[in-house]
């Protein structure tokens, strides 16, 4: 591993943390209360951070995991109706 302490950073409302460990980004959903539902908010927010990892060389590997007792339940039902948890890049 290196030397230098791993950096945290989150996004906006946090519900996506990432974990910067020299070459590997660990990628966190962090909604752990709603046992990591998959939201607009947090499917656009992985779709940004794999846009923004492919120009990011010193990037070579991503794990994404889950923060709380469950990696996701799968899609967040209770999403705003007429608001479909889907994302395209």
């Amino acid at each position: 591993m290196t030397d230098n302490p791993p950096t945290t950073a989150s996004m906006a409302n946090a519900t996506i943390e990432l974990v910067r460990d020299g070459p590997v980004l660990h990628v966190w959903l962090n909604r752990p209360l709603k046992h990591n539902a998959l939201n607009t908010e947090v499917l656009e927010g992985i779709a940004r951070v794999f846009i923004d990892v492919q120009t990011d060389f010193d990037v070579r590997v991503v794990v994404l995991g889950g923060r709380g007792p469950s990696f996701s339940s799968g899609a967040d039902r209770r999403a705003a109706p007429g608001r479909a948890a889907s994302v395209t890049a």
